[in-house]
């Protein structure tokens, strides 16, 4: 997956923001990172 491609810029990254934002105020800042831990590893593993 490229940073430039129609699968990051419309599917990948709408869902971790969202995720991103929503772990944030329900559990804090350390849901979130766990959430990006969760989806670089997605990313990188793709």
């Amino acid at each position: 997956m490229l940073f430039n491609s129609y699968v990051f810029i419309l599917g990948f990254l709408p869902v971790v923001l969202v995720g991103f934002y929503y772990l944030a105020d329900r559990f804090g800042p350390s849901g979130a990172i766990g959430w990006l831990l969760i989806a670089s590893l997605f990313f990188y593993g793709w």
